[in-house]
């Protein structure tokens, strides 16, 4: 893991402390609420190894992330008209 990216840094505190954040986990991937966001539900979908960009995702990887999100948002956004 490269400690000088914010997001492995942010992952490996994620395993070290707590689960409890973690909102969802594959082989792949972990997602979990920003810190200090501004809209409720809004997280990130991290890869576990470290990408510079999502250009460097692996072919294996790229493809799990539109399904991560569609599982989800239904859990994490709150339906329109409903509090």
């Amino acid at each position: 893991m490269e400690f000088n990216c914010s997001f492995c840094e942010e992952y490996s505190k994620k395993i070290k402390e707590s689960k409890s954040d973690i909102i969802y986990e594959t082989k792949e991937f972990l997602v979990f609420p920003t810190v200090g966001c501004f809209t409720e539900g809004y997280c990130l979908i991290i890869p576990k190894k470290h990408c510079a960009s999502f250009a460097e995702l692996s072919n294996c990887q790229s493809p799990e992330i539109f399904p991560i999100k569609n599982k989800i948002s239904p859990e994490v956004f709150p339906k329109r008209g409903q509090k």
